[in-house]
């Protein structure tokens, strides 16, 4: 079975899904950061709890930053 590099969809806002062979991976769990202007997309996730814990190494990183946690039913349709 030859597989293919995947790029690293976080850091991209247009691709909300991973393509493995013929299998889609949805990733409806979104982490959102929260400006006074505009939120921005940080990443993507398959399961709330990876993107609870990259919302938790963010705010880590960024103290003043502030993150949520969102489920994108969109993906689903």
């Amino acid at each position: 079975m030859n597989r293919c590099a995947l790029p690293r969809w976080g850091r991209q806002r247009t691709a909300p899904v991973r393509f493995i062979g013929s299998l889609i991976d949805p990733k409806p769990w979104v982490v959102f950061r929260l400006l006074p202007t505009q939120n921005i997309e940080v990443a993507r996730y398959v399961n709330r709890q990876d993107a609870d814990e990259h919302k938790r190494i963010l705010s880590r990183f960024i103290p003043d930053g502030s993150f949520e946690t969102i489920f994108d039913e969109s993906v689903y349709r």
